[in-house]
């Protein structure tokens, strides 16, 4: 569970899923830091360059972008704008990210 105090650390593990071996890193970010933040920070971590779009799930929610020519889209987001200490977490919840298209 992240701490809701702005000064406080978050310690992330972030794993590439369906790879062999697994490639992971551990991370840590002010709970402050916004989820647009965290995604830069993670492209940093593993050595991306961010060509595609992307979206955190937490739970049954997804956050990103807005985008100005997909209404669709963002009626199916929450506005990742957010910091990491407003996303509604619970005790052993994870959250997935991943390169995505706009349109299902």
């Amino acid at each position: 569970m992240i701490e809701r105090d702005n000064g406080n650390i978050a310690v992330l593990r972030v794993e590439l899923h369906e790879i062999e071996p697994l490639i992971w890193r551990r991370i840590g970010v002010r709970t402050s830091i916004t989820l647009p933040g965290l995604h830069a920070v993670i492209q940093a971590a593993m050595g991306w360059l961010d060509y595609h779009l992307w979206a955190f799930r937490v739970g049954h929610r997804r956050y990103s972008l807005s985008l100005a020519d997909h209404p669709e889209w963002n009626e199916r987001i929450t506005d990742a704008a957010r910091g990491l200490a407003q996303v509604e977490w619970a005790a052993g919840l994870y959250f997935s990210v991943s390169p995505i298209t706009p349109i299902d």
